[in-house]
């Protein structure tokens, strides 16, 4: 009998050959980075505590997964809902940028470097942000201007600056 034939049991190690089909194969970061998520949300933030439960969990004891309060998953099921329409939006705003500026993209790489991230940020949620960016590529004098301001006044002044745009174009707030 080949050890590929014996029978797994708890000191034995699976044959690497002996994958199941449709197990997920992946090795990268992410996918780590999923798993030990999912072993602090059970188990806690310990390591001594998730090896534990997953010792539990093998000998077949049950865990006790604490019950989830109605109202608990009515605010996440909100937060979700909120998120998922924000990038929607979000999305929704960057086609139309694009499809009113054919070179959008490339202006908006030639300001990402020149401005703070706080700005960046900023633009995403302000209504007329991503036009303004646009408009911004075309301006150096503001963009160090903004570079050269703490985050705070930076954000502040691009905020003016995407006001006064939205006035200036006529586009409605």
């Amino acid at each position: 009998m080949s050890t590929s034939e014996l029978p797994l049991n708890g000191n034995s190690a699976p044959n690497e050959n002996d994958a199941l089909p449709d197990e997920p194969q992946e090795h990268g970061k992410g996918f780590k980075r999923r798993i030990f998520r999912l072993l602090e949300e059970m188990f806690g933030p310990s390591p001594n505590a998730q090896v534990r439960g997953l010792i539990k969990l093998r000998k077949g004891e049950g865990v006790v997964v604490e019950q989830i309060k109605d109202e608990e998953l009515g605010a996440a099921y909100q937060r979700g809902r909120e998120s998922v329409f924000a990038e929607q939006e979000f999305s929704e705003r960057v086609a139309k940028a694009r499809s009113k500026y054919a070179d959008f993209d490339a202006a908006l790489r030639a300001v990402k470097p020149l401005v703070p991230r706080a700005v960046l940020t900023a633009a995403a949620d302000l209504p007329h942000g991503l036009e303004a960016l646009y408009a911004l590529s075309r301006l150096p004098k503001l963009c160090e201007e903004l570079s050269e301001l703490p985050d705070e006044k930076a954000v502040e002044r691009f905020g003016h600056f995407e006001h006064d745009f939205a006035l200036m174009t006529g586009a409605q707030r």
